[in-house]
């Protein structure tokens, strides 16, 4: 089929209301000639006009590229409007909306203009109201406060967490751990320059209770199931891991799940799909919510446990914001996930004002599971619409800030 007919054909589905199929159509038209502008500002369009937030950051994908590129001045000012008043502006960050007014104000008819100041000089407004000094939080007055993402993360989000990191010394190498979201925060602190390393575990090992047997693993201390432990991170450079975990400054812990087996004398037992339907079976081994007093216990332990073996300065603990893949507890996994992370967020509350010296609560979680409920956007599956993936996007903007409200960022501009 050549491109116009394709073209064509993506216009009628278009018409017809098929929209999720017309952007099919034009993804197919992107593989025959991908440097063609016009189709991508259509594409663009159907992401923006479809609304789900992976389509939307699709559509900021294909509007950076046709600015970035060369093409009619036609298209330049409708992309630019489209990323300004659709994404910036919307989703976030504010500041370069802005910025591209101010390089490139011929993209932009005069009234577009004096609607966009307009509506910055609002979020700024927010912004400053946020920052001034209360005896007490407040939530937004209204939602419209919250529609920038990178605006309420700063102002609603992350203000206490910038407040306690600036009286800490965050400089050096960072070490994080637990569940597939430490992964996902390594890999954006490690674009931006920062030196850090991680290991991350399955659902069904991110417990306190291992996590913390695996930090005795990686440095050589004994522990039972320890050939559970070797599995768990096999194909890992276990010295590796060692000599960089005992000279890491910093730790951020992902907190995962809070359902584990248990045996006699509530002694852990770990579990892995191969022993599961076992554990299910035997009798003396109880699946069920860990306590929160059993899991601020094993974080005390690893406190002592780093102490002993590390010249860690600060522990960053948050919860991982994904959700629970399974259930053994009962029919509503969503319900039990509820739970599972209350207790594991009630837990990081309690150590980290017990020791504020020592830990520091991160919020990242309230990132992807508090501050959604009131956007037009979704914190999970942009990227590839899995119900567990996380928002690259977001957790980008997530660690941005981390490194704004500590001294990691000066240290990276520095280098």
């Amino acid at each position: 089929m050549a491109a116009l007919s394709l073209s064509e054909f993506a216009q009628k589905l278009l018409d017809s209301g098929r929209r999720l199929d017309a952007a099919h159509a034009l993804e197919t038209l992107l593989l025959i000639n991908e440097g063609n502008p016009s189709n991508r500002l259509l594409l663009a369009r159907m992401y923006i006009i479809l609304k789900e937030n992976h389509f939307r950051a699709r559509a900021r994908h294909h509007l950076e590229w046709i600015l970035e590129h060369e093409a009619p001045l036609q298209v330049l000012q409708a992309a630019a409007s489209l990323l300004v008043k659709n994404v910036y502006i919307t989703n976030g960050p504010a500041e370069k909306a802005a910025r591209l007014i101010e390089n490139h104000p011929e993209w932009f008819a005069e009234s577009d203009l004096v609607l966009i100041r307009a509506q910055l000089d609002t979020l700024d407004g927010y912004l400053k109201r946020a920052r001034a000094d209360r005896r007490r939080s407040s939530p937004p007055l209204e939602v419209a406060e919250v529609g920038n993402t990178d605006f309420a993360l700063k102002a609603f989000i992350f203000k206490e967490f910038k407040a306690q990191a600036a009286d800490k010394d965050v400089s050096g190498s960072f070490f994080t751990f637990g569940s597939c979201f430490a992964r996902n925060v390594a890999r954006a602190m490690s674009a931006a320059g920062v030196a850090v390393d991680s290991f991350w575990v399955g659902e069904e090992v991110n417990t306190t209770f291992s996590n913390l047997n695996l930090l005795r693993f990686i440095l050589g201390e004994p522990i039972e199931h320890a050939d559970y432990y070797a599995a768990v991170l096999q194909g890992q450079d276990i010295a590796r891991l060692r000599a960089s975990l005992t000279s890491s400054d910093n730790v951020i812990y992902t907190l995962g799940v809070a359902t584990a087996f248990f045996g006699e004398g509530d002694r852990y037992i770990p579990h892995h799909p191969g022993n599961l339907r076992t554990l299910v079976r035997d009798k003396g081994a109880e699946y069920r919510f860990s306590t929160v007093e059993e899991n601020v216990r094993e974080l005390r332990r690893m406190d002592e446990l780093l102490a002993r073996h590390s010249r860690v300065r600060n522990i960053f603990l948050t919860v991982s914001p994904v959700p629970l893949a399974a259930s053994l507890l009962s029919s509503s996994a969503a319900v039990d996930d509820s739970e599972s992370k209350s207790i594991l967020r009630t837990t990081a509350g309690i150590v980290c004002r017990e020791k504020p010296q020592r830990f520091t609560y991160y919020p990242s979680f309230e990132a992807f599971r508090w501050l959604p409920c009131f956007q037009d956007q979704a914190a999970f599956g942009a990227d590839d619409g899995s119900f567990r993936h996380t928002n690259t996007d977001l957790v980008e903007n997530v660690v941005s800030i981390f490194l704004e409200s500590t001294a990691v960022s000066a240290a990276v501009r520095e280098s």
